[in-house]
């Protein structure tokens, strides 16, 4: 037997292992940001745009725009 086939078998084990941890992280974050990303697409739309309450929700979202730059 070869001295280093013990390595190389043991490399061709841990091989696999990898890919299934990268598709697992992968799987994990995208739900997470399309969670994320769907919630806050959620809050935009459910603000009210009509009377007073949407002039307060219009005129705060400018002052942050404002105050940003």
């Amino acid at each position: 037997m070869h001295p280093g086939s013990d390595v190389s078998y043991m490399n061709l084990l841990n091989l696999p292992f990898y890919p299934l941890c990268l598709s697992a992280f992968c799987i994990y974050y995208f739900r997470t940001t399309k969670k994320t990303r769907r919630s806050r697409i959620e809050s935009m739309v459910n603000m009210s745009s009509r009377g007073v309450d949407g002039w307060n929700n219009y005129a705060s979202t400018l002052d942050k725009m404002w105050s940003r730059s």
